[in-house]
C-alpha cells in the first residue's frame, strides 16, 4: 500500500510540469486594483488569470522570478523565464500609456519615492551563482532602474548600486549586464 502511494506521487510529481500550460510573462505588468493576478503577470494565463499571487501596496511592487514560477506552477501554469529574471516590476500605471494629470503624478513619485535618503536599504550582490546580501544606508533618494549611492554601516564606504524595488538594491555582474539590456527599468 505504501508503494502503491509513493509510485502514484512520484507519478503525480513528473507528470505535473508536462501537464501545466506554458504562459509568458507581460511586457509591461500592471495592476490596477491592488491585487496582483496571474492574468496581470502572464498572458494567455486562461482559468487561472484570476488568481491573485500577491498584494501591490503603494504605486509598485517586486516579485522574485522564482516566487512568481512556483505560484504559476501551482495554479496549473508554466513560466520558463527564458530570460532568466530576478525579479518582476508590477506598476500601478503602464509607462507608456498617457496618463492623467493625476496618473502621471502617481507615475512620477514611483520614480522618486522607491528609496528615500537615509532609508535602510537591503542590498544584494549577485554573480548569478552567489548572492551576497548586506543592509546599508541610503545616501540619495532613488527611483527603480535607478543607481543609488549606499553607506556600509561598518566600513563607511560608499557602494553604487542599482534600485530594484523598495528599500532593495543590488550591485554585481549580473546586474549591470540586467542594467545595460534594461531588464530591472522595464519590468
Amino acid at each position: 500500500m505504501t508503494r502503491t502511494l509513493l509510485i502514484g506521487l512520484a507519478a503525480a510529481l513528473i507528470a505535473g510540469p508536462a501537464l501545466a500550460a506554458p504562459v509568458l510573462l507581460r511586457e509591461q505588468v500592471v495592476d490596477l486594483d491592488g491585487q496582483i493576478t496571474l492574468g496581470d503577470l502572464f498572458e494567455d494565463a486562461g482559468q487561472a488569470a484570476d488568481v491573485v499571487v500577491a498584494k501591490r501596496v503603494g504605486p509598485s511592487a517586486v516579485l522574485e522570478a522564482g516566487f512568481v514560477q512556483v505560484a504559476a506552477h501551482r495554479a496549473g501554469l508554466q513560466w520558463a523565464n527564458d530570460r532568466g529574471l530576478r525579479r518582476v516590476i508590477v506598476r500601478s500605471v503602464h509607462p507608456d500609456a498617457e496618463a492623467a494629470p493625476g496618473q502621471a503624478m502617481a507615475r512620477q513619485v514611483a520614480v522618486q519615492q522607491v528609496i528615500r535618503t537615509g532609508d535602510v536599504v537591503d542590498l544584494a550582490w549577485s554573480d548569478g551563482q552567489i548572492t551576497l546580501s548586506m543592509q546599508t544606508k541610503a545616501m540619495n533618494a532613488a527611483g527603480e532602474g535607478q543607481w543609488v549611492k549606499l553607506q556600509n554601516p561598518a566600513s563607511k564606504k560608499i557602494i553604487e548600486a542599482v534600485v530594484v524595488g523598495p528599500g532593495q538594491a543590488a550591485i554585481g555582474p549580473t546586474v549591470r549586464q540586467a542594467v545595460a539590456s534594461n531588464r530591472y527599468a522595464a519590468r
